[in-house]
């Protein structure tokens, strides 16, 4: 397993959003600042599950877990919410389009969508919902 490796896949799955529109901008890192609309992956608070299969830490199933921030404006409050609804189903379509990650995991689930609202980053307000991803390693 290599994380970054991970990181870096899940990344490239965000890129590949073209529906309702591409991302302008696409993070496997926390920005300082935001242009929306814009996907952050950022570790979950609980990153890595040990031992979910038998074997050692090297040899058994690992599962990691990122938060997907997806932002949009708020310059106009309902186009920002018809945007993010409609991500709502193309960013977990294409997260899980690839199962493997690459050929670095065995599995790739979209597990909730949660926290959908304001939120302030980098003092400014952005309309975001959070997308828990899970990943079988």
């Amino acid at each position: 397993m290599d994380y970054d490796e991970i990181r870096a896949e899940i990344k490239t799955r965000l890129e590949a959003v073209s529906s309702p529109q591409a991302f302008v901008s696409v993070y496997d890192y926390v920005p300082d600042f935001l242009t929306p609309p814009c996907a952050i992956v950022v570790p979950a608070s609980t990153l890595i599950s040990y031992h979910d299969s038998m074997g050692t830490v090297s040899s058994g199933l690992t599962t990691l877990n990122f938060s997907i921030l997806l932002a949009a404006g708020r310059f106009e409050p309902s186009a920002g919410q018809e945007l993010l609804n409609d991500y709502l189903v193309s960013v977990p379509t294409a997260l899980e389009a690839d199962q493997t990650l690459g050929g670095e995991a065995t599995a790739v689930q979209v597990t909730a969508a949660r926290n959908y609202g304001p939120t302030s980053f980098a003092d400014a307000i952005f309309l975001t919902c959070q997308l828990d991803l899970e990943v079988l390693a």
